[in-house]
């Protein structure tokens, strides 16, 4: 079954097991395993799959202004090689030059104007993220607080962090360890409090929302496993 809000959409497709969606001015942009469904809807249409099907398991999407002013769409992937691609027009993908990114599972990728400077940060299965500033060439910056199953990250811009701040949390790892971070500089990051430590819970996506009237929050959402921890489905930060 496959559903679209529009151009500018969220999809799912639970046969052909599509995992994300990324969007840009007028354009959406589907990634997942390398067998798209042929109907898409009145708003899809296929795009260059032949490169980035050859390449894995494609988990996540954004779209964002790189450092030469070029706006483009990059994509990372959990497995096999080039786990790296991007596009100017969202059809047609070109891999990243960087084996770095051959490094790790990745499983989420976000874009923000860190300190006044375009930004690309992945995170994945392993402790150490990875960064760009054109979507093109990477490199691999620092050291998360755990070596965790990272899941998702995003960026926004807070009183507490009007600069900027990317943020990630975590579906799985050791206790006695927090299952989310931040950075302000995409190189140093720190352990966040906001999420409860537990076996339990398995943070599998975040994102932030400025609503223009001075709501500015970080929300996180959770896989549980059991009854044990009801209310950790949902958590959220003013400040991350």
């Amino acid at each position: 079954i496959y559903k679209s809000l529009g151009p500018i959409g969220i999809s799912a497709n639970t046969t052909n097991g599509l995992l994300s969606i990324g969007s840009s001015t007028g354009r959406g942009v589907l990634v997942g395993p390398p067998y798209p469904p042929l109907n898409l809807g009145k708003d899809w249409k296929m795009g260059t799959t032949s490169v980035m099907g050859a390449n894995g398991y494609w988990t996540s999407v954004v779209s964002g202004i790189d450092i030469n002013g070029v706006t483009k769409f990059v994509a990372v992937a959990d497995g096999l090689s080039n786990r790296a691609m991007y596009s100017l027009d969202g059809k047609n993908w070109t891999s990243a030059t960087s084996t770095v990114m051959n490094l790790n599972h990745w499983k989420s990728v976000a874009y923000g104007v860190l300190n006044g400077v375009p930004t690309f940060v992945a995170v994945g299965w392993q402790s150490y993220p990875a960064v760009s500033n054109d979507g093109i060439n990477w490199s691999l910056s620092g050291f998360l607080p755990a070596d965790l199953q990272w899941s998702s990250i995003t960026f926004g811009k807070t009183s507490n962090f009007p600069n900027g701040v990317f943020v990630a949390v975590a579906e799985s790892g050791a206790a006695g360890t927090s299952r989310a971070t931040y950075s302000t500089n995409a190189y140093d990051w720190f352990s966040g409090p906001m999420l409860p430590n537990n076996m339990q819970s398995n943070w599998k996506s975040v994102t932030f929302g400025d609503n223009g009237g001075g709501m500015k929050r970080f929300v996180a959402v959770a896989r549980v496993q059991g009854a044990a921890y009801p209310d950790y489905l949902v958590m959220f930060s003013n400040d991350a």
